[in-house]
């Protein structure tokens, strides 16, 4: 949206990242820009995670390695090798309860423990993208 009055300070690059292109070889879709400045989110896996829409075409199914978001640029990131190591799985979801969830059961027909378990890593509004994005995981993974 076009500001009059620009608020933004000169961009500018961390230190570490003036000799660094980790971020833009572990990119899985190419979505960052040569600069590392400009992320194209049309090709970002996040963006179509996240979407409601069909995951395009020319998005290649072993590109897929999230279920919401896709953090390869941020998992390789040297500036974030203190704070990746502090990530916690929250919830482990067995056999049954994967198979409700690819089944696309509806919210209300979870058992509660299930349902809990969706909450406490903020996966009830994201839910009824959950099926599709494991689906393309697990056809990735096999």
């Amino acid at each position: 949206m076009p500001c009059e009055n620009d608020s933004w300070d000169k961009y500018t690059t961390m230190g570490m990242c003036e000799n660094c292109d980790l971020c833009l070889k572990n990119c899985p879709t190419g979505a960052i820009a040569n600069d590392r400045f400009i992320i194209h989110t049309d090709k970002c896996i996040t963006l179509h995670n996240g979407s409601n829409e069909e995951f395009p075409k020319w998005l290649n199914s072993k590109c897929h390695n999230s279920i919401r978001g896709c953090m390869c640029c941020q998992l390789i990131c040297p500036a974030n090798k203190n704070y990746i190591k502090n990530i916690e799985d929250f919830a482990k979801f067995d056999d049954c309860e994967t198979r409700m969830i690819l089944s696309k059961t509806q919210l209300d027909e979870l058992p509660q423990i299930t349902y809990k378990k969706l909450e406490s890593i903020n996966f009830i509004e994201y839910y009824n993208l959950l099926a599709r994005n494991l689906n393309v995981l697990i056809g990735y993974r096999h």
